[in-house]
């Protein structure tokens, strides 16, 4: 069976059936080894909002003149 086809219902059912004529030992063994076999899909990091970053550096340019600075990068620009 390909890995993106859903399973039957007939074959689900066949193996809920099978499963419980298992000894109790049985299906505590099947289950663990269904579970180890379970991988994790990686965890979705949170959304996060660019407001987050506000005032972030803010010391950085503490004291700096920002017509200033901006005129001397363009002038930087002439070589």
């Amino acid at each position: 069976m390909n890995e993106l086809e859903p399973m039957s219902t007939d074959a689900y059912d066949q193996i809920v059936n099978y499963f419980s004529t298992m000894t109790p030992d049985r299906q505590r063994q099947l289950v663990q080894e269904l579970n180890s076999a379970i991988v994790e899909a990686p965890a979705i990091p949170p959304r996060r909002s660019i407001l987050e970053l506000r005032g972030l550096g803010k010391d950085v340019w503490r004291g700096v003149d920002p017509a200033a600075y901006v005129r001397e990068e363009r002038e930087s620009w002439r070589g």
